[in-house]
């Protein structure tokens, strides 16, 4: 069973992809916002495809159709825009991670490195729920405990370390090699993100070398950052790159929809070019 998110703006359904619109065609099971979504997208779904409108839903409901799509070993897939358009600009990221789960050939750290704001801390974070999600083998519901507790940095195998003030400390990676020494509590490996990489001081950066020389089997190291030149060339050696864009213009103008609700101003189109590709 694999989950698609496909990104289906409220506007014409023509302006699905046409991956997503392949995608559909052999989908058996499908989740959409029916306040958001043009209903019309529903046409490209094959005619005894089950449908859910997430509107009228729980998120125990919800649930309980990704659990029937696993049962039923069908693909399942979730249209959305929103707060879930930020998974179709880092597809081809989570992608390549997913098929190294698959292929059981993941890295024992990875760099993410592009500007701020383009979803370096969410494919972290999704690497994270691929390994422990309980609904999806190889992928993520986003829906399951595990899953819940990764987007809120309450899971207990995965670490998050973000700069205290204007630095990541020594003693902040020191506690994390003391954490990560422990047997996994749930899944099969531990995840430590470090978000803002760059922030480390000299003195942190040397400690997690240590770690980086000599990883434990069950740990895997994400290494964030918008400026990688600042990271010491001896740990960015030891780490495999995962390189992510500047964000689509018309994606930002999605995001800005979905934040701001019905105060959308009249200029959005030119604060989304304003952004350069950035939502952070």
């Amino acid at each position: 069973m694999k989950v698609y998110f496909i990104g289906a703006g409220p506007g014409d359904p023509q302006l699905i992809t046409l991956k997503g619109f392949n995608i559909m065609k052999g989908t058996k099971i499908c989740m959409y916002a029916g306040s958001l979504v043009n209903k019309e997208i529903l046409q490209y779904l094959p005619e005894d495809a089950e449908t859910y409108d997430t509107a009228s839903m729980t998120l125990e409901d919800m649930e309980e159709v990704y659990v029937s799509a696993k049962d039923k070993n069908l693909d399942l897939a979730r249209l959305h825009t929103g707060d879930l358009s930020i998974y179709s600009a880092i597809g081809e990221q989570i992608e390549i991670l997913k098929n190294a789960v698959r292929g059981n050939t993941l890295a024992h750290a990875y760099l993410f490195t592009g500007i701020t704001g383009i979803g370096k801390l969410t494919s972290a974070r999704a690497l994270a729920k691929i390994l422990h999600c309980t609904n999806t083998p190889d992928d993520f519901c986003d829906h399951c405990i595990p899953c819940k507790q990764i987007t809120s940095d309450t899971h207990p195998d995965t670490l998050v370390i973000k700069p205290e003030g204007d630095t990541i400390k020594i003693n902040q990676i020191r506690n994390m090699q003391e954490q990560i020494v422990y047997t996994v509590y749930e899944g099969t490996n531990k995840i430590v993100i470090v978000d803002k990489a760059d922030r480390m001081t000299i003195q942190s950066a040397n400690c997690l070398l240590k770690t980086l020389e000599e990883p434990p089997p069950h740990t895997i190291l994400a290494l964030l950052t918008a400026i990688p030149y600042r990271i010491p060339s001896t740990i960015r050696s030891r780490c495999q790159r995962l390189m992510f864009q500047p964000l689509a213009e018309s994606l930002i103008v999605e995001l800005l929809q979905e934040k701001l609700g019905g105060e959308v101003p009249a200029d959005i189109q030119l604060i989304a070019s304003l952004a350069e590709g950035s939502i952070g």
